[in-house]
């Protein structure tokens, strides 16, 4: 009973919009960009502490932090003569079902959800087998089912119809079959220059265009130069070893579609790497107070997107890489804030972050312009709140037709008297109309507004309240 309950209020949430929407308007025009800054002052977080973003579509996503997991979805809010942007909200009670901090969130299908969960908080402590667990979370009935019980570092899902999962656990790679009920294999994988030994710090993955998987190894603790890790590509059809960097300080690894190419990020620097066997590799500096860069992503316009976990924040680079804007120095920074992922939204030029402080949120480029609502001719006659309510003196009623109406619009007290007349059977054209009543000769008190269509007997009241 109560997953219907769950479900039945996320799709309430989804069909209706009835939810607050929060108006982000706490923003500023920074190197470019529009930076709004998301946090539970003012958004539905329940605190600022947020581990994973993942969107379905560019208007729809899923939230987790140490409270749980959250599913936000865009709407319009009419507000007297324009509509704003808002995203509903609704917090998931209890979940993950062990009750768990949620340290992975990634998308596997448009109803389904892979949620990794650890029981330590600290991103730099090696876990051990048993500490943590992984799940798949079905969001069309709100049910979990455990696939693993251990530390999960990284997730990936294979880009094939097969859609097989790829996990990082320290010491193994462990990958499921979906066709086979998520049945699960776990490989070790061989260290190429210490034979016959076992690269025991799997830390990042990503595929690339053919299908090869491109693993980072690295000391997740101690991250020293001496002992800085290897950039490995692993067969997935062989299971073996084909290529293996020497020395690297490297830290996270990405596929960039639109270069074909991959990218590893590390101290003061990122590579780029082809996709041959052995690959050749570029390096580029991007040094900024030292930076250990943890987080990289390339987003579908080729911008690539680095991330200190240690507090220096994140930083947005734009110079020019083989005609692409890719690579270079322009910083947007945050001061003691902590970022975790990086994730852009789809279809705009617009990336989310999850941090140690709520949600920082950049449009950048073309998309600098504040978000419209596509102009559509209303569906139906709907009467509108009046802005703003409570009002002083003056406030703005808004009403829709869906076709030419004579229209009756007036003001009466709380005892029913009528007090104004703002239209009294006019001929209105479809579309969306506003009218200001001016109560600067009335009293404090409680007021309606009617709307009538004398044609079709149609009446509609609001309600609002003047204050002196």
């Amino acid at each position: 009973m109560k997953k219907l309950f769950t479900f039945l209020t996320i799709l309430w949430l989804f069909l209706t919009g009835s939810a607050i929407a929060q108006d982000w308007d706490q923003s500023h025009y920074y190197n470019g960009s529009w930076y709004s800054f998301v946090d539970k002052s003012y958004s539905g977080l329940p605190t600022d502490y947020v581990t994973g973003l993942v969107f379905n579509g560019p208007d729809t996503v899923w939230v987790s932090g140490d409270w749980g997991l959250s599913v936000w979805t865009k709407i319009w809010t009419q507000i007297g003569e324009e509509k704003k942007l808002g995203w509903t909200h609704y917090n998931l009670p209890d979940i993950p079902p062990e009750g768990d901090r949620i340290s992975h969130l990634v998308k596997f299908s448009n109803h389904q959800l892979l949620v990794a969960t650890d029981y330590d908080a600290d991103e730099y402590q090696i876990q051990i087998n048993g500490m943590g667990s992984l799940w798949l979370l079905d969001i069309t009935n709100m049910s979990w089912r455990k696939l693993l019980n251990r530390r999960v570092r990284d997730i990936v899902v294979e880009n094939t119809p097969q859609r097989k999962i790829y996990t990082a656990c320290d010491t193994c790679l462990i990958v499921f079959d979906p066709q086979n009920d998520f049945a699960f294999q776990s490989y070790k994988i061989t260290d190429k220059y210490n034979s016959p030994d076992y690269l025991d710090k799997l830390r990042s993955l990503t595929f690339d265009s053919r299908n090869q998987l491109w693993i980072i190894n690295s000391n997740v603790k101690e991250w020293s130069d001496q002992d800085p890790g290897y950039v490995i590509i692993w067969n997935t059809t062989t299971h073996n070893v084909e290529w293996q960097s020497y020395d690297l300080f490297c830290l996270d690894i990405v596929y960039d579609s639109i270069r074909d190419s991959i990218w590893v990020s590390g101290r003061n620097r990122v590579r780029k790497f082809s996709l041959n066997i052995p690959p050749t590799w570029d390096n580029y500096h991007v040094r900024i107070y030292n930076n250990k860069w943890d987080r990289i992503t390339i987003d579908q316009f080729g911008f690539m997107w680095l991330a200190d976990l240690e507090a220096t924040g994140c930083w947005w680079n734009g110079i020019e890489d083989e005609g692409i804007a890719g690579v270079g120095g322009s910083p947007v920074a945050y001061a003691n804030h902590n970022i975790y992922y990086v994730v852009p939204r789809p279809g705009t030029k617009q990336v989310w972050f999850a941090g140690s402080r709520g949600i920082p949120i950049f449009t950048y480029g073309d998309d600098t312009a504040v978000e419209t609502e596509p102009e559509t001719t209303p569906q139906k006659f709907e009467l509108l709140q009046n802005y703003p309510n409570p009002f002083n003196s003056s406030t703005t009623i808004a009403f829709s037709l869906s076709k030419p109406q004579e229209v009756k619009l007036c003001v009466f007290n709380a005892i029913g008297q009528k007090i104004a007349t703002l239209l009294n059977g006019e001929l209105l054209p479809t579309g969306r109309h506003t009218y200001n009543f001016n109560a600067a000769n009335l009293p404090t008190g409680i007021y309606f507004y009617q709307l009538t269509l004398p044609q079709s007997g149609i009446i509609k009241t609001g309600k609002m309240l003047l204050v002196r």
